[in-house]
C-alpha cells in the first residue's frame, strides 16, 4: 500500500464552496468572489470529465509528470520563501531580489502544470517563458480574483507587481546597479502572492483527481510509459545532461505504487518533503547557517 493510499484512508475532508476537499484553503480564499469560485469549479469538472473520458496511458503518464511536477515547484518556493527569510535577516540584500521573484515564479508555475489548457508539448511547458507563466496564471487567477485582472493600463495590478520583481532582478543580474538595492525592496506582499496560485493549484488537481475517479472509462488502462517518465529526472541544457536520482526514486515509487495522478498534496509523502529540503542542509551546519529544515510549511501545507 502506498503513501497516497494511506493519505486517503485516514486524512480529513474539510468544507470550501460547498464541497469536501482534502485540504484547507487559506482565509483568504473566503474573500473571493463565491459566485466566480463555483462557475470556476463547475467548468474545470467539465473540461476534466472530456479528459478523463479520453484517457490512455499516455495521458495517464503525462499528468502523472504534471502533478509531480506542481508539487516540486511547490516545495522549490517554499525554499525559496525560507531563504528570503534568512537574507532578509541577515542582510543578505543582493539576494532579496533573486528569491522574491523566483518563489512567486515557481509558484505561478506549480499552477500553470496542472492548467488542462495547456499542453504537454512535448515537454515545452517545463521550458515555458518566465512572460509566458507569468502572463498564463495571472490570467487563470482572475478568474476568481478580480483583483488580479483590475487594470492599470494594459497590466493588471498584480500583474504589475510581478512584473516589477522580474525587472528588479534582471537589473541586478546585467546592470550591477552602484546604488544597490534603492531601485526596488522587499515587497511585504510575496508570501500571499505566492499562496493564491499554489492554492488554486492544489483546487485544480483535486478538480481533476475527483474527475477522473468519476468518468474514467472501465477500461481506461493506468500503467504508466517509464519512458515518459524521465523527463522528470533526465534534462539536457546547453549540451550538459543533469540526472536527479532522488526525484527518479520518487518517479520509480509511483511506477510501482500507484500508477496514476492524484491530488498535489497527496502526492509528497513525508520522506519526498524531508529529503528535498534536507538536501540543502550542510554537513557540519554552524549556528548562524541557514537552516533548510526551519519552516516547511513556510506556504503549502506539506505532510
Amino acid at each position: 500500500m502506498s503513501h497516497i493510499h494511506v493519505r486517503k484512508i485516514i486524512g480529513n475532508r474539510y468544507q470550501f464552496a460547498g464541497r469536501e476537499w482534502w485540504y484547507t484553503f487559506s482565509p483568504f480564499f473566503d474573500k473571493f468572489d463565491q459566485k466566480l469560485v463555483n462557475k470556476y469549479i463547475s467548468n474545470k469538472q467539465c473540461v476534466f470529465a472530456k479528459l478523463a473520458k479520453s484517457w490512455d496511458r499516455n495521458l495517464n503518464s503525462e499528468w502523472t509528470v504534471r502533478v509531480f511536477f506542481s508539487a516540486k515547484m511547490i516545495l522549490a518556493a517554499s525554499l525559496m520563501l525560507a531563504n528570503l527569510e534568512y537574507s532578509r535577516e541577515n542582510n543578505l540584500q543582493v539576494c532579496i531580489p533573486y528569491l522574491q521573484y523566483y518563489s512567486l515564479l515557481y509558484s505561478l508555475k506549480s499552477l500553470v502544470f496542472v492548467l488542462p489548457n495547456q499542453n504537454w508539448n512535448n515537454g515545452g511547458i517545463i521550458r515555458q517563458s518566465h512572460m509566458g507563466t507569468i502572463n498564463v496564471a495571472c490570467d487563470e487567477i482572475s478568474k476568481i480574483s478580480p483583483i488580479w485582472n483590475k487594470s492599470i493600463g494594459k497590466k493588471t495590478e498584480i500583474k504589475m507587481q510581478i512584473l516589477r520583481m522580474k525587472a528588479f532582478r534582471e537589473m541586478i543580474s546585467y546592470r550591477a546597479p552602484s546604488d544597490g538595492t534603492q531601485h526596488g525592496d522587499y515587497n511585504s506582499d510575496v508570501l500571499s502572492l505566492c499562496k493564491v496560485p499554489v492554492e488554486l493549484a492544489q483546487m485544480v488537481s483535486e478538480i481533476f483527481e475527483n474527475s477522473l475517479h468519476k468518468h474514467l472509462p472501465k477500461d481506461s488502462t493506468t500503467e504508466l510509459n517509464r519512458e515518459f517518465l524521465s523527463q522528470v529526472y533526465e534534462t539536457e541544457i546547453d549540451e550538459f545532461k543533469f540526472y536527479d536520482r532522488e526525484d527518479c526514486y520518487r518517479i520509480d515509487y509511483l511506477f510501482r505504487k500507484y500508477p496514476m495522478p492524484t491530488n498535489i498534496l497527496h502526492i509528497m509523502s513525508e520522506g519526498h518533503v524531508e529529503d528535498f529540503f534536507g538536501s540543502w542542509c550542510e554537513d557540519e551546519p554552524k549556528e548562524s547557517s541557514f537552516n533548510p529544515d526551519r519552516n516547511w510549511r513556510i506556504l503549502f501545507d506539506v505532510p
